[in-house]
């Protein structure tokens, strides 16, 4: 489902909450969104994804809940 709405999203940017997301500030995926706008990222997390292979590698990413993100890429 989520690849399927990214890809039909009429927006550049979408946000993806779990269902207990709680915004604390009356603006914050504005906020978010300025800022992944602003600073050409495809990806703006609360917090990065805690997985074991991946910092093995070193690679962070985001963990999906409160998650602002490039609706432009393509699945």
């Amino acid at each position: 489902m989520i690849i399927e709405g990214t890809n039909r999203a009429k927006c550049d940017y979408i946000f993806m909450h779990d269902a207990d997301a709680f915004c604390l500030e009356s603006d914050g995926p504005e906020r978010q969104y300025r800022e992944c706008r602003d600073c050409g990222t495809t990806t703006l997390g609360v917090m990065a994804r805690w997985d074991p292979f991946f910092r093995q590698i070193g690679y962070t990413m985001p963990a999906t809940y409160e998650l602002m993100f490039s609706a432009q890429q393509e699945f």
